[in-house]
């Protein structure tokens, strides 16, 4: 901005009416500015490198879709286990003598039992599959 006064500080009033009344020349006056330079050629990096960046995102798109497409698999596949077991536990409950497999235990109780790591949700399938490929 400090370019800008300087540079129209010494125009006198005539001059400045002048120039506001020819759009051409206070466009050229503009465009030659520092400030202005500065700034288009921050535009066109900037521009450059979201151009670079969506190519990239592009790229990856592929194997984005393919993992979103394992994981509601995997989730699929749990589900059906899960079903499977309510169903197998709703079944033991109706038989006699198997009360306390039908109980629910408590909160702490649970918390005292689970001590492993989340287990790896891939589906045995794929499990067979990748011995199978071995031998």
């Amino acid at each position: 901005m400090a370019e800008f006064m300087d540079k129209f500080s010494s125009f006198t009033m005539t001059q400045l009416n002048e120039l506001l009344e020819d759009d051409e020349k206070l466009n050229s006056i503009v465009k030659e500015m520092n400030e202005m330079c500065e700034v288009q050629q921050v535009k066109e990096l900037t521009l450059v490198s979201n151009i670079s960046l969506a190519e990239q995102n592009l790229q990856l798109q592929p194997s984005l879709d393919l993992q979103k497409n394992q994981l509601t698999s995997r989730y699929r596949h749990l589900q059906e286990l899960y079903d499977n077991y309510q169903l197998r536990k709703s079944t033991l409950c109706k038989t006699p003598n198997r009360s306390t497999l039908c109980k629910s235990p408590s909160k702490s109780t649970l918390s005292g039992r689970v001590r492993c790591k989340p287990m790896d949700l891939v589906p045995l399938e794929t499990t067979l599959i990748e011995h199978s490929d071995t031998d």
